[in-house]
C-alpha cells in the first residue's frame, strides 16, 4: 500500500473533480470556507456553481490543499492553508476567536466511502502536518465536531479522535465544534 500526497494543481485537477463529484462528498467542491455569502445563500448554491468556482480557484492558483492517492488512485482530500486564506473562517463568529501568529488551518477532510474506517485519516493527517511544517507553519488548528459517532457527512472537518491522537489540544469549544491546536516542532 503506497500513500501519496499531491498538492492541488491544474495537473491533478481532474482527480480532484472526480473525487468531489462523488455523492458522499456533498457537492461543495471544498468551497465553503472561500464562499463569501452567508449560510442561507450557501444553502442555495448548486454543486455546478461550486465546481465552476473551484475550477477558477485552481486555474488562478487560489486553491489550497492536497489530494491523497492510494496505490496511484485518488481516495482522499484535505484542505489546509495559512489561516488568512480562509475568508469565511476569519469572519465567522465561531472561529474568529482564534488568534496568534502563523496559524494554519485544516478546513476540510474527506475520504472516499470505500476507504473509510481503515485508519487512513491518521496517515493523511501525518502527511498534512509534515507539509505544513515544510511550508513554514508553526501552529495548526483543526475544527472537528464535538460529538462522537456522527454520521460520515457530518465529519467533513475531520474526526476529532485523529486530532486527539496526533497531539492536538483543545484551544476552545463552541456549542458544536472543538477548536483544537497543535504546535509543530
Amino acid at each position: 500500500m503506497k500513500l501519496e500526497l499531491r498538492e492541488i494543481s491544474e495537473e491533478n485537477a481532474a482527480d480532484f473533480f472526480t473525487l468531489h463529484s462523488r455523492l458522499e462528498f456533498g457537492g461543495c467542491f471544498c468551497r465553503y470556507w472561500q464562499f463569501e455569502g452567508d449560510n442561507t445563500v450557501w444553502g442555495k448554491t448548486t454543486p455546478e456553481e461550486n465546481r465552476i468556482a473551484k475550477e477558477t480557484d485552481i486555474q488562478s492558483g487560489q486553491a489550497r490543499g492536497a489530494i491523497f492517492y492510494l496505490d496511484g488512485k485518488p481516495f482522499g482530500w484535505c484542505q489546509f492553508a495559512h489561516r488568512s486564506f480562509f475568508k469565511k473562517m476569519n469572519t465567522h463568529p465561531t472561529f474568529a476567536l482564534s488568534t496568534g501568529d502563523n496559524i494554519w488551518s485544516i478546513g476540510c477532510f474527506a475520504v472516499a466511502k470505500e476507504e473509510r474506517k481503515k485508519g487512513l485519516s491518521k496517515n493523511i493527517l501525518e502527511e498534512v502536518l509534515k507539509q505544513i511544517k515544510k511550508q513554514g507553519g508553526k501552529t495548526v488548528e483543526a475544527y472537528p465536531r464535538k460529538e462522537d459517532n456522527l454520521p460520515d457527512e457530518e465529519v467533513w472537518m475531520g474526526p476529532k479522535r485523529i486530532f486527539e491522537d496526533a497531539g492536538f489540544f483543545v484551544y476552545y469549544e463552541t456549542p458544536r465544534t472543538v477548536v483544537m491546536r497543535k504546535d509543530l516542532k
